[in-house]
């Protein structure tokens, strides 16, 4: 970051790429418009079979703002409380691609996260890693250990809603309703409400369960992976009461739309 000479900063992995598309528009933008320090990118997660799951981050800023990353894995931008904008860049990440490349980042994570220093940031990773490689217990404690540090709302939420998928991978029903019982009290406009409906969902799952004298959710639903399993994403944010149907491995149903995926306010901002 030091080096850096530009105006702005482009931060990019070196398994990703920028795509073409939308450089013209963003060079415009920052060119001529008041922007606030921090702009989100478009980045798109390729997976084997052609599986694609998209997210945004901050990723451009002003380097007059002095950003810095902080944390061994899992880097965050310690810019709290920064406005931000939706940028038309997008970035191509294809690190999952290879064979194995997903448990083996997940394993490399939680190699490193286990030696880091008792945190917020720690819980979280070892729950995230944990819960990838379903380690059940493990993300099920790391859940625990985030939700009852001095963590912000939406770790608190997402501490949550690992713990509380661990928990119904092993159809530990007390650990999954207090999760969700912790989650709903925070404040639906903190958090991203993904999470939120997640929990929500699961819980429907449950009832829906039980209503057909069923009372073994592993026998129709693995627990969601959230980061690199997106069709039990997917089935558990759509799933309806009463309608029980396992996930299909070779099912390649799109996973919905993140709630943090920007506001209509954030596009025009960039175009």
């Amino acid at each position: 970051m030091d080096k850096a000479t530009g105006q702005w900063v482009l931060v990019a992995d070196c398994d990703e790429v920028l795509k073409p598309e939308g450089i013209p528009d963003a060079l415009h933008h920052l060119a001529t418009d008041d922007l606030p320090p921090a702009l989100l990118v478009k980045i798109l997660n390729h997976y084997p079979g052609g599986r694609v799951m998209e997210m945004v981050a901050p990723r451009l800023f002003s380097r007059a703002a002095g950003f810095r990353y902080v944390h061994a894995i899992h880097e965050q931008l310690d810019a709290d409380g920064a406005d931000a904008a939706r940028s038309t860049l997008v970035l191509d990440h294809c690190g999952y691609l290879p064979e194995g490349a997903c448990e083996a980042k997940e394993r490399r994570n939680l190699h490193i996260a286990l030696k880091m220093p008792d945190s917020p940031h720690k819980h979280h990773c070892v729950a995230r890693s944990a819960l990838a490689l379903k380690e059940w217990s493990r993300a099920i404690d790391a859940g625990r250990k985030l939700v009852n540090s001095d963590c912000g709302p939406m770790l608190l939420v997402e501490g949550c809603a690992m713990g509380g998928g661990a928990a119904l991978a092993i159809n530990d029903r007390v650990s999954f309703e207090t999760f969700v019982a912790l989650a709903k009290t925070v404040s639906t406009d903190a958090p991203d409400i993904r999470w939120l409906e997640l929990l929500d969902a699961g819980q429907n799952y449950l009832r829906s369960l039980e209503e057909h004298g069923l009372d073994t959710p592993g026998e129709y639903l693995r627990a969601p992976v959230f980061r690199h399993d997106p069709q039990a994403v997917n089935a558990l944010l759509g799933h309806k009461r009463n309608e029980l149907r396992p996930i299909n491995s070779h099912d390649n149903t799109e996973p919905p739309a993140s709630s943090n995926a920007g506001s209509p306010e954030e596009e025009a901002c960039l175009g």
